[in-house]
């Protein structure tokens, strides 16, 4: 990914425009809460098993919330903020996440 140069404080430490850490924590911030709230409505009681129906509620309100608007978003903010990194860098870090993978049934 080209990076823009940012410039360094120190090895550890960048200036980083205050609109792009507002903005991607804004996005953090309504991403996790609405999926804190998504998790809490289909919350059922310690050791309940979810039927199939509910598991199916559950899918389809994270898909209601989880639109191509927000991805898109979520995107170019994740894209702005790896401008800050050095090619190399950023690529290590991508290279150590973890990624969600399909599971086999």
């Amino acid at each position: 990914m080209p990076s823009t140069p940012a410039e360094k404080l120190s090895e550890q430490e960048l200036v980083v425009s205050k609109a792009d850490i507002v903005a991607a924590w804004s996005a953090l911030e309504r991403f996790v809460i609405s999926v804190r709230k998504i998790g809490g409505k289909h919350a059922l009681p310690t050791g309940a098993q979810q039927t199939i129906a509910q598991t199916d509620d559950l899918h389809r309100d994270i898909g209601i919330f989880v639109t191509d608007q927000m991805f898109g978003e979520l995107n170019q903010l994740r894209v702005k903020l790896g401008s800050y990194l050095p090619d190399e860098e950023f690529e290590n870090i991508s290279d150590s996440l973890s990624y969600w993978e399909p599971s086999e049934r």
